[in-house]
């Protein structure tokens, strides 16, 4: 795999909007990119990472392609009638990646997922050389905790785009695990199998990093998203749910286990976080329901295990999305659904009277400034809600929320009465009451009901791909006239990189 040197010092999209990383910004992509200089203290490293952050926040990255816009369009997600806006989109509804627009956009996706990588990858190899730089063990194990996890979430999402099925493959794929910072090193290309192997080192090694000093096992995630009350010595430490915490690192694990089909360890990483303790003895973290929602807070906050900030969302998410009743879209232009009777029929099944997701995340009349035609457009990025939390609050694009975890035990459990304690509990989140006639009647209906509410639930956070892929579903809900199969689901490597794949 080549590294453009450029990529290590590009950091668009920038999130965090303070001087304090302008060292890190300007950091030149050779040998000293791992000198003293900039890793002589404990703020150089906090520098570091805050850099890594903000390119992970990037708009190529999940701050709009890997959540909102391309790996959304590659589900089927979208109505999008032609290329005349939004290319790379509608090249990707249609599975076409070899169209110019599609390629580009690949590369752009790739080249910024090692960019994020390449950089935690410099605080990882940091903290090894210069970790006695940082007086406070805690701290050290905090950083170099969160960079393993950063590593582990990016790479898992080359795998899961990239990669081969991760069941019953015909088509194998091997991919690069990058380790190191050193832009002369080509990084070992793996097998799916040792992929994964490696994925599962870096969690492992995240957690035993963050178990014994992440501060979220003193605080609960609402104290520590307001400091001043709680008096920390180090404020970079608070903000738990917009870093690599501990809990994150095992909902990623949860995730990944899922994915591959292992589904003990699954089952076991999501109950374990469902049925923890916070700090105050009560449950580590509440499903978001209408609470949240009335005051403005479409993308469930209070629920996030793993989020990343953005301030300036509500100024680009409706270029995107719509989800602004005050303004008028051209639905070839921002990603909308096609009339709400798409809509209506993503809820099938439920009380649109009463689901709150429908209710609330969804502007059901957003007018098109051609014709007037009325289409559903999503609000879940265009919060409404300000405080002096809106960095945690209305600022926010989640990447891992406590209801994934819910449908993860759920489709995991051995136990037909989890699955119904769990999904009553879930539910009623939703505003939607499970009697004991609504109940699940076998475990295979609790499977059948999976992929439906993945797309409910999670629109727009760059979800429901993997979803349909991990089931190498042969068709996708919106998708109409078009079968998917196996080779449809493996993104091609950018034709700029070293590819093994292509010569076998």
């Amino acid at each position: 795999m080549k590294i453009n040197k450029k990529l290590i010092i590009i950091l668009s999209g920038i999130t965090f909007m303070c001087t304090s990383c302008r060292d890190w910004l300007d950091i030149k992509p050779e040998d000293e990119v791992y000198g003293k200089d900039l890793f002589s203290s404990y703020q150089g490293f906090k520098d570091a990472l805050n850099g890594c952050y903000m390119a992970l926040a990037d708009c190529n990255a999940y701050g709009e392609r890997l959540t909102m816009s391309n790996v959304e369009s590659l589900a089927a997600q979208w109505n999008l009638t032609s290329d005349y806006y939004r290319k790379a989109d509608y090249y990707f509804l249609h599975h076409n990646y070899t169209q110019d627009d599609a390629k580009n956009a690949i590369k752009t996706i790739y080249s910024q997922l090692f960019n994020v990588i390449t950089q935690a990858n410099m605080i990882i190899g940091a903290c090894e050389q210069y970790g006695n730089n940082i007086a406070d063990p805690a701290s050290r194990a905090m950083i170099e905790g969160e960079a393993y996890g950063i590593r582990a979430f990016c790479q898992l999402d080359i795998l899961r785009l990239f990669g081969q099925l991760p069941q019953n493959a015909t088509l194998t794929v091997s991919l690069p695990y990058s380790e190191s910072a050193d832009i002369k090193i080509m990084p070992v290309y793996y097998s799916f199998e040792d992929y994964v192997k490696k994925l599962d080192e870096d969690l492992d090694k995240a957690c035993s990093l963050l178990k014994d000093y992440d501060l979220i096992f003193k605080y609960t995630f609402d104290q520590l998203n307001t400091p001043s009350n709680i008096n920390l010595n180090d404020d970079y430490l608070a903000y738990r749910q917009l870093h690599f915490n501990y809990w994150g690192v095992k909902a990623l694990k949860a995730r990944l286990y899922l994915y591959i089909g292992d589904v003990t360890k699954a089952h076991d990483n999501a109950m374990e976080i469902i049925n923890a303790k916070g700090a105050d003895g009560k449950s580590l973290m509440k499903l978001s329901g209408r609470e949240d929602l009335l005051k403005g807070l479409y993308a469930c906050p209070s629920e996030c295990l793993l989020a990343i900030h953005k301030y300036n969302l509500r100024d680009y998410s409706p270029t995107v999305l719509g989800g602004d009743a005050d303004r008028k879209i051209n639905p070839s232009e921002q990603l909308c659904l096609n009339g709400t009777w798409n809509l209506q029929r993503l809820f099938t099944g439920f009380s649109i009277t009463s689901h709150n997701r429908y209710i609330y995340q969804w502007e059901l009349n957003t007018e098109s400034s051609s014709n007037g035609q009325k289409f559903p457009t999503l609000k879940k990025y265009y919060s409404k809600y300000s405080s002096d939390n809106d960095m945690v609050k209305g600022q926010i694009i989640p990447l891992l929320r406590i209801s994934e975890l819910y449908l993860i035990a759920m489709e995991t459990t051995t136990s037909l009465e989890e699955a119904n304690a769990l999904y009553k509990e879930y539910m009623a989140s939703h505003d939607i009451s499970i009697s004991a006639e609504d109940s699940f009647t076998s475990l295979d209906a609790v499977a059948n009901f999976m992929l439906a509410e993945y797309q409910r639930e999670f629109y727009a956070e760059g979800v429901m791909f993997y979803q349909y892929k991990r089931r190498n579903s042969t068709s996708m809900t919106f998708l109409f006239g078009e079968t998917m199969n196996e080779g449809l689901y493996v993104l091609p490597l950018p034709e700029t990189e070293y590819n093994p794949n292509a010569i076998q």
